[in-house]
């Protein structure tokens, strides 16, 4: 079974003080990695209800580690012609989970072609 996969991979994120901060970060790291390929429309799909509170609201703007917030909202706004930001509980997620799970225990036989898409044979 081969499985294609855009721009997979597992990060190591150095710092965080909570998981809000690792989940926005993880949505930031992604939106700059898509935002250079010429990607023009998102939909952010995540289980954190807080995060997608975040960024569609100014409800968190004052919160400790807000910044994040703020960068990820900008980026939307400049860089994509439409964006939609959902939030879908961790039951209905599994197979993000089980890709991310994936992509933090098997880095053999992950290669990238030519088109920067990583091939998981």
């Amino acid at each position: 079974m081969r499985v294609m996969l855009l721009f997979a991979g597992a990060g190591r994120i150095e710092f965080v003080n909570d998981a809000i901060s690792a989940e926005a970060r993880a949505c930031l790291v992604a939106l700059l990695t898509i935002s250079v390929q010429g990607v023009s429309a998102v939909e952010i799909e995540t289980d954190s209800a807080i995060l997608a509170l975040a960024i569609k609201s100014s409800s968190h703007d004052l919160a400790t580690g807000a910044t994040i917030f703020t960068e990820i909202k900008t980026l939307l706004q400049f860089q994509f012609a439409s964006f939609e930001v959902s939030f879908a509980p961790r039951s209905c997620n599994k197979v993000a989970h089980e890709l991310a799970h994936l992509g933090t225990v098997y880095n053999e036989g992950l290669a990238a072609n030519k088109d920067g898409l990583y091939i998981y044979t």
